[in-house]
């Protein structure tokens, strides 16, 4: 039973268009809600089941490739999370900033600490960092001044 899905009774298996957090765009991967399409429906104030849904923070294959020699970088509200539990879509926080100057902000302006390191090696691994908006604003202002 731990590989089965719960059907919801009028929309079955309810599937779903995954859609990249990044840019938004469709990802060519289907997710199937089941019974959870209620929740995703209220949380959302839906009527119907959503057609496109973020439902995690995996990029697609463009921000993947867009990232090996870059690090998009985004500001998310010091609220940190969405009140509907989904990830948050930015309001136009977003940067694009090449990975060996990203790396020379944060080691310049943030403590020596686990923090720290995990920020780095987000960046060298996966080419995305989501910051505190005034973090992310504060990086912005040195990355203009260098």
């Amino acid at each position: 039973m731990g590989n089965s899905i719960r059907l919801h009774p009028e929309h079955g298996v309810a599937p779903v268009v995954t859609a990249c957090w990044w840019c938004g765009q469709e990802k060519n991967e289907i997710a199937m809600l089941g019974a959870k399409v209620n929740k995703v429906m209220a949380d959302l104030d839906l009527q119907e089941p959503p057609r496109c849904l973020i439902i995690d923070d995996e990029p697609c294959d463009a921000c993947k490739t867009h990232a090996e020699d870059n690090c998009v970088i985004a500001g998310i509200p010091d609220t940190g999370k969405a009140p509907n539990g989904l990830f948050p879509r930015g309001k136009g926080l977003y940067a694009v900033v090449k990975k060996p100057a990203i790396l020379g902000i944060l080691d310049e302006i943030m403590n020596q600490g686990e923090a720290k390191d995990t920020m780095m090696q987000t960046v060298r691994d996966r080419g995305f960092l989501l910051l505190e908006e005034g973090l992310f604003e504060h990086i912005l202002e040195v990355d203009q001044d260098e």
